[in-house]
């Protein structure tokens, strides 16, 4: 019961945000559920994470200012009250990023979900994902950096975007198709 109850949620969540897009997509608009709430809020972590990954790789000096919010200051973003939460309570640092990059990579996520099914049984569906949602956010989001690192943040961003799909995939395929997994087991 649990269980359908969870995928009901999860269909609502999906449902929801398809109709987000359609309709002018705002990812702070989650008025109607708090799961949306976290989904969202643990989604900006991620960003936090990718974002970081790049600036110590690069050491860049042009993407920090647009995509990571200064040190020691308290974000205003709803979308970044879960990151909040966290430096309180943690020695770790934590990379915020700014209402502009929790914009460009929740919309660069919500290309991902409209888009990661179609064409996935062509050869490097991943790279052609990746080259489209580049394309769409840069015809779209014209402040973005012009040091050409957002690529590889995004590479960063759809590779656990991709891996954590699978993973929901496999848990998700198991459930649906158990009865004919141990069937089949049963008869090797």
């Amino acid at each position: 019961a649990e269980e359908a109850e969870a995928n009901d949620a999860a269909s609502d969540v999906v449902e929801y945000q398809k109709m987000c897009i359609e309709n002018n997509f705002d990812p702070r608009d989650f008025h109607e559920s708090d799961d949306n709430y976290s989904t969202a809020n643990s989604l900006s972590n991620f960003i936090g994470y990718c974002l970081l990954k790049v600036a110590e790789r690069t050491k860049c000096k042009i993407c920090p200012p647009i995509f990571i919010e200064p040190k020691n200051t308290v974000s205003r973003d709803p979308l970044n009250s879960f990151i909040e939460t966290r430096k309180l309570f943690s020695k770790y640092n934590y990379c915020t990023p700014t209402y502009f990059a929790n914009t460009v990579f929740h919309t660069c996520e919500k290309l991902f979900r409209d888009n990661r099914d179609k064409n996935s049984h062509v050869k490097n569906h991943a790279q052609n994902l990746q080259e489209y949602i580049k394309n769409a956010i840069e015809s779209n989001f014209q402040l973005l950096p012009s040091c050409g690192h957002f690529p590889a943040v995004l590479k960063i961003f759809l590779r656990g975007r991709f891996n954590m799909y699978a993973n929901y995939l496999n848990i998700h395929g198991k459930k649906v198709h158990k009865a004919v997994i141990e069937g089949a087991a049963a008869h090797a």
